[in-house]
């Protein structure tokens, strides 16, 4: 018998039931049943508890309950999905878990499913390091009454019976059975795009370390001596440019010989959408003629020279990022491998030693990517002062920023190039151009 069966009076408020009696006389009786909204029990929610077998069959998933709420609120159904993220939140009465399928909270769109303090004692003895250290990137199955709550579908789990797993030895144990595929899980989940890079102070951070400290526990790893957590305080230092004064100002000069200003319209830049300041720039001001240094890759060990007799004494320089040798993405993960020779303040310090008074980077045709991320850097310490990267093998010494390609793109046609153009013009490696750095 389906279980949905031997529900007890669920599912509607008003319910007229008929019964005909002997005599033709027909009796016709209308009963009001009155739904409570409190929890109500597995008895009355189930007449008896369903199986782990029930739920697996008759579940439905919970991206079809998202889809679609008013069908489903005040109902009771099976839900199944992927514990995305979980945990207890300590701050909130009543002390309750949380197991977020689909997305973590308070990302959106999800299907939560809440254990109250009060009835966590039961779920622990199936899993002894709580519910969410055990089901982080479990299949489950739910069963109960699905209400919403901030937009949000929800079942309560009163009791274990309304919880079944997908896997139910993998999410027994504390060492998980492959390894492998844990920690390539467990990766995915701490790199994908809805962790926001880690940032400090982002919504993607604090995630992570919960993730973490859960798998600690569920691994039964013990606290630091003296510790009574997992997390430890520890006071950073922001190390960044006054936004306000980090400006770039463009102006078309004029011909030699012509006191006439030239047609040429040159975008005001903003600062986190057209550039940002490389954390290693030297301040101060610079200006200057642009110039083009291709790489500004000064490698011997590569046949490979953009500054060799390049003179950028006065100049602003422009260089393109990466290196002329590497024209796509290649290794694990489609990421490029990348020498020193790319490293930017490499690039700074060889315009520098060539006499550049500052250095704009911008990524040539080749890599160019949409959008571009031109937030300002900044970097962060364990102690205050001076910056990590004022150290003498690391400081830039000029001015350093990087532009977005549709900046560089726009000064460089500004100039009467495309920027392909320019990249053509470096030849490639073994065949480099000696009047490639022509504007």
């Amino acid at each position: 018998m389906r279980f949905f069966d031997r529900l007890v009076g669920h599912g509607a408020r008003n319910s007229t039931v008929r019964a005909i009696a002997g005599g033709g006389l027909v009796i016709v009786l209308v009963v009001a049943l009155v739904i409570a909204r409190a929890p109500l029990g597995l008895g009355t929610l189930f007449g008896s508890p369903p199986s782990a077998d029930e739920l697996r069959d008759e579940a439905v998933s919970w991206e079809t309950v998202w889809d679609d709420p008013e069908a489903f609120a005040g109902t009771v159904h099976a839900v199944r999905g992927v514990v995305a993220d979980a945990t207890m939140a300590e701050h909130i009465g009543g002390r309750p878990t949380f197991l977020n399928l689909g997305s973590p909270h308070p990302q959106t769109p999800r299907f939560d499913a809440v254990i109250w303090e009060s009835d966590r004692p039961a779920f622990l003895a199936r899993y002894p390091a709580g519910p969410e250290a055990h089901l982080v990137g479990q299949e489950i199955y739910l069963a109960g009454r699905i209400e919403m709550h901030e937009g949000v579908p929800q079942i309560e789990l009163e009791h274990p019976a309304q919880l079944a797993e997908a896997n139910p030895e993998e999410a027994a144990r504390t060492i998980p059975a492959d390894p492998k595929a844990a920690l390539e899980r467990d990766a995915a989940f701490l790199a994908a795009p809805a962790r926001e890079g880690r940032g400090l102070g982002s919504t993607g951070i604090a995630e992570a370390e919960r993730f973490i400290a859960k798998r600690f526990a569920h691994l039964g790893l013990e606290h630091a001596p003296g510790a009574e957590s997992y997390y430890q305080d520890l006071t950073l230092y922001r190390h960044d440019f006054p936004k306000e004064k980090a400006t770039l100002a463009l102006t078309a000069a004029s011909d030699a010989g012509s006191a006439e200003p030239p047609e040429i319209e040159l975008p005001e830049p903003k600062l986190g959408d057209d550039y940002r300041i490389t954390p290693f720039s030297e301040t101060g001001e610079a200006s200057g003629p642009l110039a083009f240094a291709g790489y500004a890759v000064d490698a011997p060990d590569r046949s490979w020279s953009d500054m060799e007799e390049l003179d950028l004494e006065g100049k602003v320089a422009l260089a393109f990022r990466y290196e002329p040798w590497l024209d796509e993405p290649v290794g694990a993960y489609g990421r490029m491998q990348l020498s020193s020779h790319a490293a930017l303040q490499e690039k700074a310090r060889n315009a520098r030693a060539a006499g550049a008074e500052a250095l704009l980077v911008v990524r040539g045709p080749q890599h160019a990517r949409s959008p571009e991320d031109m937030r300002p850097w900044e970097l962060v310490s364990l102690a205050p002062g001076r910056s990590p990267f004022d150290r003498i093998d690391t400081v830039a010494d000029i001015p350093t920023l990087h532009i977005s390609h549709d900046l560089g793109s726009r000064i460089v046609k500004a100039a009467g190039y495309e920027m392909r153009e320019l990249h053509e013009a470096l030849g490639a490696p073994g065949e480099q151009n000696e009047t490639a750095h022509g504007p």
